[in-house]
């Protein structure tokens, strides 16, 4: 049934600013919904009902609200949303993880499930109507799928099978590529073109699974140091530059940056920069 559903999911955080002085985080879900259905089968069939499914830990402190029209089914965390709509938002009142997130789903449901005698012992339900039953049968498989996807991420055998497959192996090596490519732009001095591939690893980084992140961490981290070491070293040359043109005053701005930058330096490449840093004060503030 899922393969009747494309859906595009855009994830909104947010501040909000009262007049009275206060503010708070919200976090917007907006998802585009495409059903696939070249006999116009499916919609306006009352064989079938649309469901998004919420998980509590989306929102531990505060009610989800939806933004367009929903039917909740079971308190706060499924909801029915028209086959004819084309999208559907909600919000909460507080800052979700991306953790969390990926727990929604979005589901195509068939309501007119019939009995049949098989290993699941699903017939001893008999024969289900929806309407009679108010989607009690209907939550209650929902639940048990949602409860078997969960045990499944709980203990990582999405990861394993996807390594069984090799997606491992073709994920490890895509952002291996790109720590290639960043260190490369290090090599020729441009900074500006490995930071942005560095932001390309990061968003990499947040999709693949926990065994890749841990091969790729140490060397990502060691990119990261060498980026920030790379910026340090122009705003120092930068510095100098404007000491040595008598631009003081576009020296003591950029003398700002380097002190913002060298505190997030590791302590290996604050030994690097410490003495120019101080020479560079002296020279703006006449002490030399």
């Amino acid at each position: 049934m899922q393969s009747k559903l494309i859906i595009s999911t855009k994830v909104y955080h947010a501040q909000i600013d009262f007049l009275n002085g206060g503010s708070s985080t919200i976090t917007l879900v907006k998802k585009d919904i495409g059903l696939y259905d070249s006999d116009n089968a499916t919609l306006g069939n009352k064989d079938y009902i649309l469901i998004e499914d919420i998980p509590k830990d989306f929102s531990i402190d505060s009610n989800v609200t939806f933004v367009t029209k929903a039917v909740p089914l079971s308190g706060n965390n499924i909801f029915q949303i028209s086959l004819s709509d084309k999208e559907l938002s909600y919000y909460t009142i507080n800052d979700v993880s991306g953790e969390n997130l990926k727990l929604t789903s979005t589901l195509l449901i068939p309501t007119s499930l019939q009995s049949k005698n098989s290993i699941s012992g699903f017939s001893i339900f008999g024969s289900i109507n929806f309407s009679d039953f108010n989607y009690f049968y209907l939550v209650l498989v929902l639940f048990f799928v949602i409860i078997l996807f969960r045990i499944m991420a709980m203990f990582g055998l999405f990861d394993k099978i996807k390594q069984k497959f090799g997606f491992g192996e073709r994920e490890y090596h895509a952002i291996m590529m790109l720590i290639n490519d960043a260190k490369d732009y290090l090599d020729v001095n441009d900074v500006e073109k490995a930071a942005l591939v560095y932001k390309e690893i990061k968003l990499t980084y947040e999709s693949v699974s926990s065994g890749i992140r841990a091969k790729v961490y140490d060397q990502i981290l060691e990119l990261c140091s060498k980026i920030d070491e790379g910026y340090m070293r122009k705003l120092v040359q930068i510095a100098n530059d404007d000491l040595r043109n008598k631009d003081k005053v576009h020296a003591v701005s950029v003398y700002g940056l380097m002190q913002s930058t060298y505190k997030k330096l590791r302590e290996a490449s604050k030994d690097l920069f410490e003495g120019e840093v101080k020479n560079i004060y002296k020279k703006i503030s006449g002490s030399e």
